[in-house]
């Protein structure tokens, strides 16, 4: 049971990345280039339905008081649907404005920008959106139920003594002392979890396997492994040998 908790701990903050790249990507990077000395790049201005959204949030949450975020955005575009077209061609008029005034701003940013600079934002640019595309395969391989690496004997040993955690205590300072008590942990002790990590990678291995052999029927060949493939490939030519003679 522990086991599955730390897994789908696992899955979900995978699948936050994309989150987390847009946070690194609104907040680190304007950290950085105001340390690098490079001026901040103009602000993008809210959409028509943002702008609504703005307008009536407060309204909505009193009106329905207690809702989620979801709930609240949801509630915002059924409202937005029954709008008053004068009110919704306003807002689009004000955004048409702003917008031509951001794309002035952002042509002189960027001639302001020396080369060097630019090479700094194409940089620091690269990062969330490798974290967003990690993101994206990760999901698409959730959702081909792609089976899940299980834990190691450390792990497993780790998942055992959550039990007996300090609820006060820092995570990274417990887990220095497990890593330090695992370090100096007996042969035999260790046994059990060595034997465990063996047989559910035996398992995953098999799953794997099933799994990969699926995809290939599927069409999904960019998700099988190479050297699965290569394994595979070399295996059709020896039979095509055998048949030809």
């Amino acid at each position: 049971m522990a086991c599955n908790n730390l897994l789908n701990l696992s899955t979900s903050t995978k699948c936050c990345n994309f989150l987390l790249a847009r946070h690194y990507s609104v907040t680190k990077i304007q950290k950085l280039e105001e340390k690098l000395d490079i001026p901040p790049r103009p602000k993008r201005p809210l959409n028509t339905f943002l702008r609504f959204s703005m307008l009536n949030r407060e309204e909505i949450k009193k009106e329905y008081p207690g809702s989620s975020a979801s709930a609240i955005t949801k509630l915002l575009g059924a409202k937005w649907n029954l709008c008053d077209k004068s009110l919704k061609d306003q807002l689009q008029t004000e955004y048409k404005e702003e917008m031509n005034d951001y794309s002035r701003k952002l042509m002189f940013y960027e001639k302001s920008l020396t080369k060097e600079q630019k090479q700094i934002l194409k940089d620091l640019n690269r990062k969330p959106k490798m974290l967003k595309k990690k993101s994206e395969i990760r999901m698409r391989l959730e959702e081909l139920g792609k089976p899940k690496k299980p834990p190691t004997a450390f792990i497993l040993y780790m998942l055992s003594k959550m039990k007996d955690k300090d609820p006060s205590a820092k995570f990274s300072e417990w887990l220095g002392e497990i890593a330090k008590e695992w370090a100096s942990l007996s042969p035999d002790k260790r046994e059990k979890y060595d034997i465990e990590s063996k047989k559910l990678m035996a398992q995953y291995k098999n799953e794997m396997t099933q799994w990969e052999e699926k995809m290939i029927k599927m069409g999904q060949i960019d998700v099988v492994r190479r050297h699965v493939l290569l394994e595979l490939k070399e295996k059709r030519v020896n039979e095509e040998k055998l048949s030809s003679q």
